[in-house]
């Protein structure tokens, strides 16, 4: 729970430093009056309010791109990885509870998730760490696709 914590705290600086520091690019061009990006219009947009106005509406969209595609592709890896973390640690919890009073709950808890192949094995230890050992493979499998 200490590292969900500390990555949604994570994520929110990251997103705060982004949003805050995207606009200082676009500072520069203004002092001279010139539009943040190149563009034409079929209008003369010199003047102060039209130029005021139009300058605005590219710093915003800019923003919007920013934010939505640069930050959102971080922030979906930065969640993966997250998930991979807080799964090892949900079977490092599991694998700690092994040949414990709680083991037998979590089992019979499992038993609603897992496969009906686990109904032939009577032993409850056995059980258990055959599902430790095959949520671990799993873990395994995932962390490949994801690398590769």
């Amino acid at each position: 729970m200490k590292f969900y914590s500390f990555a949604n705290i994570l994520m929110l600086q990251f997103v705060a430093f982004c949003i805050l520091f995207a606009p200082v690019f676009l500072i520069p061009p203004l002092s001279r009056r010139d539009m943040p990006y190149p563009v034409k219009y079929s209008f003369d947009w010199s003047s102060s309010p039209i130029f005021d106005i139009m300058a605005l509406i590219q710093i915003y969209g800019y923003h919007s791109v920013n934010v939505s595609s640069i930050i959102g592709t971080d922030l979906f890896f930065i969640s993966i990885g997250s998930c991979m973390v807080i799964q090892y640690r949900l079977l490092q919890q599991c694998l700690l509870k092994y040949c414990t009073p709680e083991m037998i709950v979590i089992n019979k808890k499992l038993k609603n998730f897992g496969n009906d192949n686990d109904n032939d094995i009577d032993d409850e230890r056995r059980q258990y760490f055959i599902k430790c050992v095959e949520h671990h493979k799993m873990l395994q499998r995932y962390r490949i696709q994801i690398l590769c």
